[in-house]
């Protein structure tokens, strides 16, 4: 039957077509059946021998609808009619190979001809991958650009640049995905793309690497723009931090010049920026973090007994706490350094738990000077209590004590009793008591703002500061008013 069908076609001559009445007939009085006219077969059955000649490449088999069936369509096989197999106009020998497309084909898809090695499987081999590739490429980056590409604020490709090249990028995935099913020498011969059709197509291929490169680029200056980006938050020198703005405001420049060589100076600087501030950065921190054996003396001042006495004291409403919150805030600031922290590391990641901005303008602490300016504060403490006890308000008040509470205050008001952290909560506690009445008036620096907002004569700030006072007295018994600073 297949030798029959071929002889027949070649009988025909070049160009002509075997129409279905040279191959099967219909059989009078019967309900469409139709035979072959060589052997008699049911036209079904001719059919099959017709459609595995179109799998090797053999023929083409024209419907009645118009389509053709050939090599690379016959999954197509599988949605026709019934009757199709008996009302199909014709068939015809395969257009033959298209050498000129198929050279353009291979050589922009692959850079190489491989049009007269068409019986070599590895050249399927190798234009499947490359179709396969190209279109996975073409897909991944019509998604990256959709809608535009913006890069820290600096606009790479426009919604219009995006639109017309996803337009470029899906006709030219497609045109790989059919590539893809050319993977036999019969498929070949129904390659059904012109010379003119395949330039036209692969003319997108060297704009998607543009593309593709400038997403690269894209990406390559993503990693030191975003350190530069969040270091600079931590710089305090203006002229430097000023250098890191000026060079990530270049960026919009560098990538719209499309130039290689400024490209590379640009990143050059951008690596030295890092480079000196991985150096400044490391400086400033080891200049604010403490050694081991300060931290293990930081550890001792905050479990000494002053420490503990302060903490119960400044609960008390006759004490400016802000002094010695002070004092806490600048001990907890004294971190030990991390022996892991160095140029390198600084260089991946830009910050290592020490802000130098929560440090600018601040005296250079060490433990020694926080533990002596702990004691002082202790020692103003204790007298101020013991002034206390003096005010005439107070001394009016102790014969309301109990006796153990006023025996105490007499000891410590005399000498003979030391303030300790086991009696501290005692005698804080009891001139509060005594101080039941009064009326307290804390005073802030924010507050002195207010009232003085002009440079004054000594004469003149005295009458601001007591018509301040008056304001602040107003409506409350002077007698009982204690004035305190925050």
């Amino acid at each position: 039957m297949v030798k029959n069908i071929l002889y027949q076609l070649q009988e025909k001559g070049e160009g002509k077509v075997l129409n279905r009445e040279d191959l099967i007939e219909f059989v009078a009085n019967s309900e469409n059946l139709w035979l072959s006219k060589d052997f008699k077969i049911e036209a079904e059955l001719e059919f099959v021998v017709l459609a595995a000649l179109a799998a090797l490449g053999e023929l083409e088999i024209t419907l009645s609808s118009g389509q053709t069936i050939n090599s690379t369509n016959l999954f197509e096989l599988k949605n026709l009619a019934k009757e199709d197999v008996y009302t199909f106009t014709h068939v015809k020998p395969p257009k033959g190979l298209n050498l000129a497309a198929l050279k353009a084909m291979f050589m922009g898809l692959l850079g190489r001809d491989l049009s007269k090695r068409l019986n070599d499987p590895s050249t399927y081999t190798h234009l499947v991958g490359a179709a396969e590739e190209w279109a996975k490429k073409a897909v991944a980056t019509t998604s990256l650009i959709q809608g535009g590409l913006l890069f820290k604020g600096v606009e790479i490709i426009s919604p219009q640049e995006a639109k017309a090249y996803s337009n470029d990028f899906t006709v030219f995935a497609r045109f790989c995905d059919k590539l893809a099913n050319y993977n036999t020498e019969a498929k070949m011969k129904n390659f059904q793309f012109s010379v003119e059709e395949v330039q036209r197509i692969l003319e997108t291929k060297p704009v998607l690497e543009k593309v593709q490169t400038q997403l690269e680029e894209v990406k390559a200056f993503d990693t030191d723009i975003t350190y530069l980006q969040q270091a600079k938050q931590y710089v305090t020198n203006p002229e430097f931090k000023n250098d890191i703005t000026q060079a990530i405001n270049q960026l919009a420049k560098v990538l719209s010049a499309d130039d290689k060589k400024s490209m590379a100076e640009y990143q050059t600087k951008l690596e030295k920026l890092k480079e000196d501030y991985a150096d400044w950065y490391l400086q400033q921190y080891l200049k604010y973090r403490i050694s081991e054996a300060d931290d293990t003396q930081k550890q001792a001042l905050l479990d000494s007994e002053e420490k503990t006495i302060c903490e119960i004291l400044q609960e008390a409403d006759f004490l400016s706490s802000q002094t010695y919150l002070n004092w806490l805030a600048t001990v907890n600031k004294l971190q030990l350094a991390d022996d892991n922290v160095n140029k390198g590391l600084i260089l991946t990641t830009p910050y290592h738990d020490f802000n130098p901005v929560d440090y600018e303008g601040n005296a250079i602490a060490s433990v020694k000077e926080c533990k002596t300016n702990l004691h002082e504060l202790l020692s103003q403490w204790e007298e101020i209590l013991k002034n206390t006890l003096e005010d005439p308000m107070v001394k009016k008040n102790r014969s309301l004590l109990e006796p153990e509470q006023n025996n105490l205050l007499k000891s410590f008001e005399s000498g003979e009793t030391q303030l300790k952290k086991d009696n501290a909560l005692a005698i804080r506690n009891a001139i509060m008591s005594l101080q039941k009445g009064l009326t307290k008036i804390e005073l802030s620096w924010d507050d002195m703002k207010v009232a003085f907002t002009k440079p004054l004569t000594p004469e003149a700030a005295s009458e601001v500061f007591k018509d301040y006072i008056d304001q602040l007295a107003r409506g409350k018994e002077r007698e009982k008013i204690r004035i305190i600073l925050k």
